[in-house]
């Protein structure tokens, strides 16, 4: 039988460090991320929980991680595996309460492991209390999303999207709502519009733990700090400010790419604009308010029948507790390769990769 073999290349060169600095926690560590959905079911629900997760983060520590990242955990109607957040500062019930989240976060601090949470500033859900009062007008969140009366067919009175811009699941990134009368635009799925990066009101409500209709962004990420997390993995963060003139993006004429593909338009109005800069310096500055305050920088599956996805019917023979008894396991590979992250090779050195082939990646 022909076997199909992946072959890694790699050396590793011990660099001249020309200025020694003293690197923060997050430069040396290894972090590990866990989908909750798919960690250890605590309630026997088929579905992973915080308390799953509680119950089993000690081997986190052991494999040699120093930090856990954790996938959103916010209430969703979990149309985007619950990147669709509909309150951001609330834990959905399908896994765990506050009170969860606390014991798990008190565990990790003993065992000396950082809690690091997604934080989804580029859309929200449409279940929202943002995106229901926008839909209606309400003041200050009228302007929170992007809102577009559309092109309008000065002969047939047809009503047409604003431009060609397209969704990252393909077809167009605008969506009619009957209530206002008017396009939303949503880089991703029609159930997550986009946030309005441009609205003073909503920046701050991102950032700061002020009056209500004032700040929420920065009230989002100083809620979760107060309770002690140590950093945020921030998702989408090309996609924070689109051009205001919503001119449409040229097309890039690739082979095998059909209209209404992501990749058939460049996205030179949706993508990377350097608004997006200022906007990642603001809410760098949150968290490192928080760290002029404490020196800190902050950045076994289920008792039910079945779960919420299948799981292989080898994990009787083949799972953690017999890895770590192998003498060459994954469990074993990974502890390797977390061991290298804390030579000042790996820390400071320089990496060189490349694509050999189909079957070969070397990196150097």
């Amino acid at each position: 039988m022909r076997g199909e073999v992946l072959i890694l290349v790699f050396t590793l060169s011990v660099t001249t460090v020309l200025t020694q600095q003293e690197l923060d926690w997050w430069q040396t560590t290894t972090i590990y991320q866990i989908y909750p959905r798919s960690y250890k079911d605590s309630d026997g629900n088929g579905v992973g929980d915080l308390r799953g997760i509680l119950e089993r983060v000690e081997h986190v520590k052991e494999s040699g991680a120093g930090a856990i990242w954790l996938s959103p955990i916010y209430l969703s109607p979990m149309k985007d595996f619950g990147y669709d957040i509909a309150n951001q500062t609330f834990i959905d019930p399908l896994f765990g309460t506050l009170e969860d989240f606390l014991a798990l976060r008190d565990s990790m601090k003993e065992l000396g492991l950082k809690l690091i949470l997604d934080f989804v500033p580029d859309y929200s859900s449409d279940q929202h209390e943002w995106f229901q009062k926008s839909v209606k007008r309400i003041d200050p969140y009228t302007d929170y999303y992007i809102w577009h009366d559309g092109k309008v067919d000065n002969e047939t009175g047809e009503r047409s999207v604003p431009n060609n811009w397209v969704s990252a699941f393909k077809g167009s990134a605008w969506s009619w709502n009957e209530d206002r009368q008017q396009y939303y635009y949503h880089v991703f799925t029609v159930e997550q519009p986009d946030l309005n990066y441009r609205n003073e009101f909503l920046v701050e409500d991102m950032k700061n733990a002020l009056h209500e209709s004032q700040k929420i962004l920065e009230d989002v990420m100083r809620y979760w700090l107060n309770l002690g997390v140590d950093g945020f993995r921030v998702d989408s963060i090309p996609h924070l400010f689109e051009d205001t003139r919503f001119l449409d993006e040229p097309w890039t004429n690739k082979t095998g790419v059909q209209e209404g593909d992501y990749d058939s338009v460049e996205h030179i109005y949706t993508q990377n604009l350097p608004e997006t800069y200022d906007m990642v310096h603001q809410f760098r500055a949150v968290v490192d308010e928080y760290k002029a305050k404490d020196g800190v920088t902050r950045y076994r599956f289920s008792t039910n029948a079945t779960t919420w996805l299948p799981v292989n019917p080898n994990y009787l023979e083949l799972n953690l507790e017999a890895e770590i008894i192998a003498e060459t396991s994954h469990f074993k590979v990974y502890q390797q390769l977390t061991g290298l992250r804390s030579t000042k090779t790996i820390q400071l050195g320089s990496l060189n990769t490349q694509v050999v082939s189909e079957w070969i990646f070397t990196f150097s």
